[in-house]
């Protein structure tokens, strides 16, 4: 509730309902959100629109017939029980009403056929110097392609008190719905759906500043903080969008920057009309900015297409702590069983991306083998020189598109068997050439 004192007294409610002065049809705001921070103890007001207002506890008077004949026998009974001692409508309200009216009612939306041929139309030729410079432009065009809705890949990282050094948690049981809203000034983000069987939900608003020139992204999830992200001021159009922000950490980060200022940067890469990518790095106090956050989006082109839920691929193993005062490489087998008719495709996969995983300097030994009775199951030796070499391997770009791919032949996930050795670790020789 807005509450404030005037000479016509004090107004406690609005609404955005006008009938009296929009006889054409009813007007709304778009979006309206009063939120508490409880970690920095503010309220935090978010209005990205504005429109018209009608002081519902204004008293009905017998003067404005235009506005009783308009309103049903429900609408007059509340709005004369919410009169009683309170606004009459008198000629000063009206005159405030009928300005505001005239300030928005004209349209502004960056989907305006007249506007887009550059041709305005009358009633926005009257839009007031202040208010013209809000007109969607350049900018919010720039945005179109992220309209729509959107199958994601979501991973994990160093969020929601993760390490960033543990492999992604990876979801693609998420789904994304970008709309315009408030007359094409801001696109609403709506992202939902489950990760390891979890509810999944996030919204948020992306828009551009005419006047500072910058993109603005802001964000709200379940009980995590509100995010604010603002690009920097005159970076304009310029893709990839690139903006920033800090929050007081309550632990999504970790556990030690609870109560602390952490940096955050949300970076959108469009590459085309039907794919993008966006990332979000959070920087810990007195520490390197580390990826929390990816998402891939594809677009949706058909209702059947909505119905398709794309295999997840498989899930990188979790990385075990050497033991205490082991000093040799790190070593795991690995196993996991192609689908039928399968295992041929999958191996000339996993041998394409063979060379790649050798020449990593961090790679002792790599070796891919098939079990004699069970040609379906693959068991993968490797050595690497530490724990942190293994970690790097995860995070390069094949080894994350193997993960995608491996949906299209593996059964289930991989079978890990982490092995220490204890015997001197030596290079293997290479296998001689039969004569």
């Amino acid at each position: 509730m807005i509450e404030r004192a005037t000479d016509l007294g004090r107004v406690n409610r609005m609404t955005s309902r006008l009938p009296d002065l929009q006889p054409a049809g009813r007007f709304y705001t778009n979006l309206q959100a009063d939120l508490y921070n409880p970690r920095d103890r503010r309220p935090v007001i978010m209005t990205p629109s504005m429109g018209p207002i009608l002081l519902e506890n204004a008293e009905l008077n017998a003067s404005e017939p235009a506005l009783n004949a308009r309103l049903t026998p429900a609408e007059r009974r509340r709005l004369a029980d919410s009169g009683k001692g309170g606004l009459s409508m008198t000629t000063t309200l009206r005159s405030v009403l009928i300005m505001v009216v005239c300030i928005f009612a004209s349209p502004t939306s960056a989907q305006n056929p007249d506007t887009q041929r550059g041709t305005a139309p009358a009633a926005q030729q009257a839009v007031p110097n202040w208010a013209s410079r809000g007109i969607p432009g350049a900018g919010h065009a720039a945005l179109a392609p992220l309209v729509g809705s959107w199958r994601v890949e979501l991973s994990i990282y160093g969020t929601m008190g993760r390490s960033p050094d543990l492999p992604p948690i990876v979801s693609n049981d998420i789904r994304t719905t970008r709309v315009w809203v408030a007359d094409g000034q801001y696109i609403e983000d709506t992202t939902e759906g489950a990760v390891e069987g979890q509810p999944y939900w996030r919204r948020g608003w992306l828009g551009y500043s005419n006047i500072d020139r910058r993109y603005e992204w802001v964000t709200i999830a379940p009980r995590v903080p509100m995010m604010i992200y603002l690009g920097k001021p005159g970076s304009g159009e310029q893709t990839p969008i690139d903006v920033t922000g800090v929050f007081t950490d309550q632990g999504v980060v970790s556990e030690q920057t609870v109560g602390k200022p952490v940096a955050q940067r949300t970076v959108f890469r469009i590459e085309s009309n039907d794919r993008h990518i966006s990332e979000l790095y959070f920087t810990p106090p007195g520490g390197k900015e580390q990826l929390a956050l990816r998402l891939v989006y594809t677009r949706i082109n058909s209702e059947s297409d909505q119905r398709v839920i794309r295999p997840r691929g498989i899930v990188l193993p979790k990385l075990p702590e050497p033991a205490p005062g082991e000093t040799g490489p790190y070593c795991v087998i690995a196993k996991h069983r192609a689908k039928p008719g399968k295992a041929d495709a999958y191996e000339r996969r996993m041998l394409a991306d063979l060379e790649k995983t050798r020449a990593e300097p961090g790679a002792l030994q790599f070796h891919i083998h098939r079990d004699r009775s069970d040609p379906d199951l693959f068991v993968i030796y490797e050595v690497w020189r530490d724990l942190q070499a293994l970690r790097e391997h995860y995070e390069k770009p094949y080894v994350r598109q193997f993960v995608v791919d491996s949906a299209e032949y593996i059964e289930g996930d991989m079978e890990a068997q982490w092995i220490v050795m204890a015997s001197q670790y030596v290079a293997g020789r290479p296998r001689e050439k039969q004569k």
